[in-house]
Protein backbone atom coordinates (compact mmCIF):
# COMPACT_ATOMS: atom_id res chain seq x y z
CA UNK A 1 0.00 0.00 0.00
CA UNK A 2 0.90 3.59 -0.88
CA UNK A 3 1.36 6.31 1.32
CA UNK A 4 -1.13 8.35 0.04
CA UNK A 5 -3.87 5.41 0.88
CA UNK A 6 -2.74 4.69 4.27
CA UNK A 7 -3.08 8.43 5.03
CA UNK A 8 -6.57 8.51 3.16
CA UNK A 9 -7.82 5.51 5.62
CA UNK A 10 -6.52 7.13 8.84
CA UNK A 11 -8.22 10.09 8.03
CA UNK A 12 -10.99 8.93 7.07
CA UNK A 13 -11.08 6.45 10.33
CA UNK A 14 -10.16 9.77 12.65
CA UNK A 15 -12.78 11.58 10.61
CA UNK A 16 -15.26 8.50 11.20
CA UNK A 17 -14.06 8.64 15.17
CA UNK A 18 -14.32 12.06 15.57
CA UNK A 19 -18.01 12.23 14.11
CA UNK A 20 -18.96 8.74 15.87
CA UNK A 21 -17.69 10.96 19.31
CA UNK A 22 -19.44 14.11 18.26
CA UNK A 23 -22.94 11.72 18.00
CA UNK A 24 -22.70 9.74 20.70
CA UNK A 25 -20.32 11.51 23.68
CA UNK A 26 -20.22 15.46 22.72
CA UNK A 27 -23.86 15.83 21.36
CA UNK A 28 -25.99 14.27 24.60
CA UNK A 29 -23.01 15.58 26.85
CA UNK A 30 -24.80 18.81 25.46
CA UNK A 31 -28.24 17.80 26.12
CA UNK A 32 -27.34 16.59 29.43
CA UNK A 33 -26.14 20.69 30.16
CA UNK A 34 -28.90 21.70 28.86
CA UNK A 35 -31.35 19.47 31.25
CA UNK A 36 -29.31 20.39 34.47
CA UNK A 37 -29.74 23.99 33.23
CA UNK A 38 -33.32 23.64 32.64
CA UNK A 39 -33.46 21.73 36.36
CA UNK A 40 -31.44 24.58 37.42
CA UNK A 41 -33.85 27.12 36.44
CA UNK A 42 -36.82 25.03 37.62
CA UNK A 43 -35.49 24.68 41.16
CA UNK A 44 -34.84 28.80 41.08
CA UNK A 45 -38.49 29.37 40.58
CA UNK A 46 -39.74 27.03 42.69
CA UNK A 47 -37.04 28.78 45.68
CA UNK A 48 -38.36 32.20 44.63
CA UNK A 49 -41.76 31.30 44.77
CA UNK A 50 -41.11 29.77 48.49
CA UNK A 51 -39.62 33.28 49.35
CA UNK A 52 -42.24 35.08 47.76
CA UNK A 53 -44.97 32.90 49.68
CA UNK A 54 -42.72 33.62 53.38
CA UNK A 55 -42.95 37.14 52.57
CA UNK A 56 -46.74 37.43 51.92
CA UNK A 57 -46.95 35.52 55.31
CA UNK A 58 -45.88 38.84 57.01
CA UNK A 59 -48.34 40.49 55.18
CA UNK A 60 -51.10 38.00 55.88
CA UNK A 61 -50.26 38.73 59.46
CA UNK A 62 -51.39 41.97 59.36
CA UNK A 63 -54.49 41.62 57.11
CA UNK A 64 -55.29 39.19 60.07
CA UNK A 65 -54.54 41.76 62.59
CA UNK A 66 -56.73 44.40 60.72
CA UNK A 67 -59.41 41.43 59.92
CA UNK A 68 -59.26 40.60 64.17
CA UNK A 69 -59.91 44.59 64.80
CA UNK A 70 -62.96 44.77 62.16
CA UNK A 71 -64.36 41.77 64.04
CA UNK A 72 -65.15 43.83 66.91
CA UNK A 73 -66.69 46.42 65.00
CA UNK A 74 -68.86 43.75 63.79
CA UNK A 75 -70.26 42.92 67.42
CA UNK A 76 -72.09 46.63 68.13
CA UNK A 77 -73.99 46.09 65.00
CA UNK A 78 -77.52 46.14 66.73
CA UNK A 79 -79.53 42.93 66.65
CA UNK A 80 -83.08 42.68 65.42
CA UNK A 81 -85.26 40.49 67.34
CA UNK A 82 -87.17 37.99 65.89
CA UNK A 83 -90.87 39.60 65.88
CA UNK A 84 -89.38 43.67 65.46
CA UNK A 85 -90.68 44.74 61.77
CA UNK A 86 -87.12 46.12 59.92
CA UNK A 87 -88.77 49.10 58.76
CA UNK A 88 -89.45 50.46 62.17
CA UNK A 89 -85.82 49.60 63.53
CA UNK A 90 -85.25 51.74 60.54
CA UNK A 91 -87.41 54.82 61.18
CA UNK A 92 -86.26 54.31 64.93
CA UNK A 93 -82.73 55.25 63.65
CA UNK A 94 -83.62 57.98 61.90
CA UNK A 95 -86.03 59.45 63.88
CA UNK A 96 -83.28 59.24 66.97
CA UNK A 97 -80.67 61.42 64.98
CA UNK A 98 -83.55 63.98 63.36
CA UNK A 99 -84.94 64.40 66.66
CA UNK A 100 -81.05 66.10 67.64
CA UNK A 101 -81.39 68.83 64.64
CA UNK A 102 -84.38 71.32 63.80
CA UNK A 103 -84.33 70.21 60.48
CA UNK A 104 -87.90 69.71 58.66
CA UNK A 105 -88.65 66.42 57.33
CA UNK A 106 -90.34 66.18 54.42
CA UNK A 107 -90.61 62.47 53.58
CA UNK A 108 -89.17 59.74 55.43
CA UNK A 109 -89.90 56.35 53.36
CA UNK A 110 -88.63 52.82 54.30
CA UNK A 111 -88.05 51.13 51.28
CA UNK A 112 -86.68 47.35 51.42
CA UNK A 113 -84.62 44.79 53.24
CA UNK A 114 -81.84 42.80 51.80
CA UNK A 115 -80.63 39.88 53.36
CA UNK A 116 -76.67 39.93 52.88
CA UNK A 117 -76.07 36.33 54.38
CA UNK A 118 -77.94 34.15 56.94
CA UNK A 119 -77.10 36.09 60.03
CA UNK A 120 -77.16 39.71 58.73
CA UNK A 121 -79.51 41.88 56.84
CA UNK A 122 -79.78 45.37 55.56
CA UNK A 123 -82.97 47.82 55.29
CA UNK A 124 -82.67 50.37 53.32
CA UNK A 125 -84.87 53.81 52.79
CA UNK A 126 -84.78 57.07 51.74
CA UNK A 127 -85.21 60.42 53.67
CA UNK A 128 -86.24 63.72 52.37
CA UNK A 129 -85.10 66.85 54.87
CA UNK A 130 -84.68 70.39 53.96
CA UNK A 131 -83.22 72.92 56.82
CA UNK A 132 -79.74 74.61 57.06
CA UNK A 133 -76.58 73.88 55.55
CA UNK A 134 -74.65 73.03 59.00
CA UNK A 135 -77.48 71.29 60.47
CA UNK A 136 -78.25 68.95 57.35
CA UNK A 137 -74.24 68.33 57.22
CA UNK A 138 -74.03 67.50 60.85
CA UNK A 139 -77.56 65.39 60.51
CA UNK A 140 -75.56 63.45 57.68
CA UNK A 141 -72.26 63.15 59.97
CA UNK A 142 -74.21 61.75 62.33
CA UNK A 143 -76.43 58.66 60.41
CA UNK A 144 -73.03 58.00 58.96
CA UNK A 145 -72.08 55.85 61.61
CA UNK A 146 -70.54 52.46 60.47
CA UNK A 147 -69.85 50.80 64.23
CA UNK A 148 -74.05 51.46 64.88
CA UNK A 149 -74.22 49.37 61.58
CA UNK A 150 -75.73 52.79 59.52
CA UNK A 151 -74.45 53.86 56.18
CA UNK A 152 -75.23 56.78 54.06
CA UNK A 153 -75.59 55.70 50.91
CA UNK A 154 -76.36 58.47 48.62
CA UNK A 155 -76.56 62.08 48.97
CA UNK A 156 -78.44 64.78 46.62
CA UNK A 157 -78.30 68.73 47.81
CA UNK A 158 -80.85 71.14 46.33
CA UNK A 159 -80.84 75.29 47.04
CA UNK A 160 -83.95 77.28 45.89
CA UNK A 161 -83.37 80.08 44.57
CA UNK A 162 -85.94 82.12 46.38
CA UNK A 163 -84.79 80.34 50.04
CA UNK A 164 -80.58 81.10 49.93
CA UNK A 165 -80.45 79.73 53.05
CA UNK A 166 -82.65 76.45 52.99
CA UNK A 167 -81.15 73.65 51.49
CA UNK A 168 -82.84 70.33 50.39
CA UNK A 169 -81.43 67.08 51.21
CA UNK A 170 -82.40 63.09 49.47
CA UNK A 171 -80.35 60.77 51.31
CA UNK A 172 -80.39 56.69 50.78
CA UNK A 173 -79.69 55.67 54.20
CA UNK A 174 -79.15 51.58 55.45
CA UNK A 175 -78.91 50.05 58.38
CA UNK A 176 -77.14 47.22 59.09
CA UNK A 177 -78.63 44.89 61.63
CA UNK A 178 -78.05 41.15 62.90
CA UNK A 179 -81.28 38.66 63.01
CA UNK A 180 -81.75 36.59 65.86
Amino acid sequence: MNKDAISIKTVGLSLIALLLSLEFVFFPWLDWLDEKKQELNNVKAFVNKQERALDSKDNLTSYLEEFSKHLGEIDKIPTLKEKQDPALFWLTAVDSVVAKYEVNVDNKAPQREVAINDTYAVYTGRLNISGEANLILNLIYELENIEQGNRVRQISMFRDKAQPDVIRANIEFIRVFKRQ
